[in-house]
């Protein structure tokens, strides 16, 4: 919930910029377009199906928008809109970016399913920090992620949303995360 004091002017950037997603029929925030309050219908679990669930119902969500980033932060999150619209004004959406930060400090490994005993290593963002993709790189994932795939790929590679989507850019379309420092 957002503090009192933010004007009139901050809730209406917030609703025109951000969609809310949910597991259920919550009812609809105050301010919030209801059009940008989307229930998945996936699974209310914190695991890796209702996880990467969820992110394709995102991802699928963005894609038929005329958005240019497609950013998600966990809901334990607090984002400064403003700060982070600035911030993306920085880079070319229509360029290949993937702005995050990985939560930990050495490269995700899965086994190869191609290629028995041996491992894929790839760094991926973390939504507990947030990460965003341009729209340049979005449109590039779609044979990976788009109409629901990102919960495929997953399943094959057996790791969460963030993971999921750091593998697809990492190790499918061999692009490298850009590193976001956060200044307090």
């Amino acid at each position: 919930m957002l503090p009192l004091w933010y004007g009139y002017q901050f809730m209406a950037l917030v609703s025109r910029k951000t969609y809310i997603f949910t597991d259920n029929d919550s009812p609809i925030p105050e301010n919030v377009h209801a059009d940008h309050f989307i229930n998945t219908f996936c699974a209310d679990s914190h695991y890796r199906q209702g996880l990467c669930c969820k992110m394709a119902r995102e991802y699928d969500i963005f894609m038929e928008s005329e958005k240019r980033w497609f950013c998600h932060v966990d809901d334990d999150n607090y984002v400064n809109v403003p700060a982070l619209v600035g911030f993306l004004q920085q880079y070319n959406h229509s360029d290949d970016w993937y702005l995050g930060r990985p939560s930990i400090s050495h490269p995700m490994e899965v086994l190869d399913r191609a290629n028995p005993g041996q491992k894929l290593a790839f760094w991926f963002a973390t939504g507990g920090a947030g990460f965003c993709i341009s729209r340049g790189l979005a449109d590039k994932m779609v044979p990976h992620a788009g109409g629901g795939r990102i919960m495929t790929t997953g399943d094959i590679i057996r790791l969460p949303d963030d993971c999921t989507v750091g593998y697809i850019i990492s190790k499918c379309l061999k692009k490298s995360i850009i590193l976001i420092s956060v200044h307090t």
